[in-house]
């Protein structure tokens, strides 16, 4: 009874989805590019050490251009090629490998059985016990409003951090 509760909650709150997976690299991410992009990295991680440093900012903002822009040309003279090709199926092999499309593969994913009798082997208890409901909170005293100063909503809010997601 519970595990199917559990089960149907899941599949209502997360359902598997599908997502595209790329088996073979994409032929304009070329050595110096890929390269490039070691360095990005390695400024972006010197930035995270340091990061009141103006001219690592720059640097770093100067490479993320640069990578950009050099994925954007070799992108467009593959393209360039395969609309250029003899072979009618390059162009749309091209258009395909770009958009990420392709036929479906089923195969990968391991059957939802399996992943479900596993799951459930993790969740289920060793011992029977019954669960108990904890007291709660309805004490007069576990939640008030207080006022907040201007200083105090200015604190709060510069010690958010804008270049990480919110927890």
């Amino acid at each position: 009874m519970w595990f199917d509760s559990f089960t149907e909650l899941l599949d209502t709150v997360a359902p598997l989805r599908k997502f595209p997976m790329r088996r073979h690299r994409s032929p304009w991410l070329n050595a110096e590019i890929r390269q490039l992009m070691k360095h990005r990295d390695f400024v972006a991680k010197q930035l995270s050490r340091n990061p009141s440093s103006s001219q690592i900012q720059e640097e770093l903002k100067l490479l993320r251009k640069k990578i950009k822009s050099k994925i954007r040309h070799e992108a467009k003279e593959q393209g360039l090629k395969a609309l250029a090709s003899k072979n009618s199926r390059d162009p749309w092999n091209f258009i395909k490998m770009a958009t990420f499309t392709g036929k479906a593969d089923d195969e990968s994913l391991p059957p939802l059985s399996s992943l479900n009798d596993y799951f459930a082997s993790v969740v289920q208890a060793t011992t029977p016990n019954t669960p108990t409901v904890p007291l709660g909170c309805d004490m007069a005293s576990s939640f008030r409003l207080s006022f907040l100063s201007r200083t105090e909503v200015n604190k709060a809010l510069s010690s958010i951090k804008t270049s990480t997601a919110p927890a």
